[in-house]
């Protein structure tokens, strides 16, 4: 399994956020940053020094709900995320993972956003042996983010915090397109999703991590 830890962190009426290294990772392995805020002024975030960024995406409906999207290696220095401008709340969540290429990590990045109680993430390509990772979010702790997908299992959910998140992982895909991956929330509002897919330190496989954002 290449999933080794997942962390988290909130931050209240911030402009930025750090959180705590996932247990275990080091240079030997590729970390993957899901940083979200209700609050998109000044434009996408950014990251401490060794952490690239993959995108940023902002709800065209919902101007106030952004997420972000980093990779580093698991010995990068620091693990913190700033807002441009303005103070909100921020929530990130870091996984850590092994047998990934550390030298050409992404192979594939994909967004996409919704309005209703469904949020699929676009279908990312596989080979066979891939391991998924997928993480959720929700803005409103009291809101369900549903089942887990069949064939996941979730690695850290966090029911306590003024953000309500869910990672959950699968290994060992067969090959071909994952299709899509599809989680109901309660809420019916803003939600935004991620896809990344990591090569394997051989080639022979990819992983793919996943965000649903809810903003009600």
């Amino acid at each position: 399994m290449s999933h080794l830890a997942s962390t988290s962190a909130v931050a209240v009426s911030a402009t930025g956020i750090t959180v705590a290294r996932p247990a275990g990772a080091g240079a030997a392995h590729i970390m993957l940053a899901f940083v979200w805020r209700d609050f998109a002024n000044g434009g996408a975030m950014t990251a401490s020094t060794g952490w690239n960024p993959l995108g940023s995406a902002t709800h065209s409906g919902f101007a106030a709900s952004q997420i972000n999207v980093f990779w580093a290696l698991g010995d990068v220095a620091a693990l913190t995320f700033s807002a441009p401008a303005a103070s909100g709340n921020i929530k990130a969540d870091v996984s850590a993972f092994a047998g990934r290429n550390l030298a050409t990590p992404i192979a594939d990045f994909k967004f996409a956003e919704d309005t209703v109680a469904t949020t699929s993430v676009p279908s990312l390509g596989a080979t066979a042996g891939a391991d998924v990772a997928a993480s959720w979010a929700d803005f409103q702790n009291a809101t369900s983010l549903g089942t887990v997908p069949a064939g996941y299992t979730d690695r850290f959910n966090d029911t306590t915090s003024t953000f309500h998140t869910a990672i959950a992982t699968q290994d060992a895909l067969v090959a071909g397109a994952t299709g899509l991956i599809t989680r109901t929330c309660a809420n019916f509002t803003a939600k935004l999703a991620a896809g990344v897919a990591l090569n394997a330190a051989g080639g022979d496989s990819t992983l793919m991590g996943t965000r649903i954002f809810v903003n009600g």
